[in-house]
């Protein structure tokens, strides 16, 4: 898991580690060493001016966010930009997804993402570090957690969605689910504000110990409250998308490189 923050001011370098007063905007996943998935919806207040300044920074090795000191040492590096997908819709959440990327690699074990996977009568994990509750604003988790949650059908989830007393706080439904996956609506174990852009990791298959990221968090409606699932863009429409994506960045970042003089 990876967290991006936004840098306000001034900030020092010390290591792989980037200091300085900073916001928690979204968690990511590492999709390969110079690039990052998360939900478009999260760089919303990053502008020109911020990636040029380098105030743009994505964390790896992170478990507590407020912690600039932790048993493995943090690996940060600054964005250089990102890319999103068309038809993007801020309002309705739709094609929710976007790729952020940087210079110097990060080695690490990279998310798999399958474009066709069976999620009927699945249990999934939900990661991120999103807030307790709906209505309190502070309770943000300093810790990164899990929580195991069933995904429903559509029929199932159009039924929840529309009972919900939160409604009305998104346009989404109930004329865009076919986009999106259902996941969660049991008390208490939810994902909630925060969460956003983090991953849905789902099982291959039945008893297969191989897993997938299918979804990552686009709108949690209502946050723990029993009978109202949180509705996670689908990763695994985009796969093929996402893969040339990652190429043309990569080959773009070499292309960089190798026409940088040495000093």
């Amino acid at each position: 898991m990876l967290a991006i923050f936004k840098i306000h001011g001034n900030y020092k370098e010390i290591g792989e580690r980037i200091e300085g007063k900073k916001t928690f905007l979204c968690a990511a996943t590492l999709v390969s060493s110079h690039v990052a998935l998360t939900a478009r919806g999260c760089l919303s207040s990053v502008t020109n001016e911020d990636i040029a300044a380098g105030a743009l920074i994505v964390r790896a090795r992170v478990w507590k966010l407020n912690h600039e000191v932790e048993y493995s040492e943090h690996q940060d590096r600054h964005v250089q930009d990102f890319r999103e997908f068309p038809d993007y819709n801020s309002l309705l959440k739709i094609n929710d997804v976007a790729l952020i990327f940087w210079e110097e690699p990060l080695n690490l074990t990279t998310v798999r993402i399958h474009d066709e996977i069976n999620l009927s009568q699945t249990t999934c994990l939900a990661i991120g570090w999103g807030h307790y509750n709906m209505d309190n604003g502070t309770s943000q988790q300093a810790v990164l957690k899990k929580v195991a949650v069933p995904v429903l059908d559509v029929d199932t989830c159009h039924m929840r969605i529309q009972a919900s007393p939160y409604l009305n706080m998104t346009t989404i439904l109930p004329y865009h689910l076919d986009r999106f996956l259902c996941a969660g609506g049991e008390e208490n174990r939810d994902t909630c504000h925060s969460d956003r852009g983090g991953p849905l990791i789902c099982p291959a298959g039945k008893n297969s110990n191989e897993y997938y990221q299918v979804g990552l968090l686009s709108a949690s409606i209502g946050c723990g409250l029993e009978g109202i699932p949180a509705l996670y863009t689908k990763v695994h429409n985009f796969a093929y998308d996402i893969k040339e994506l990652i190429e043309d960045i990569e080959n773009g970042l070499k292309s960089k490189k190798s026409r940088t003089p040495n000093l």
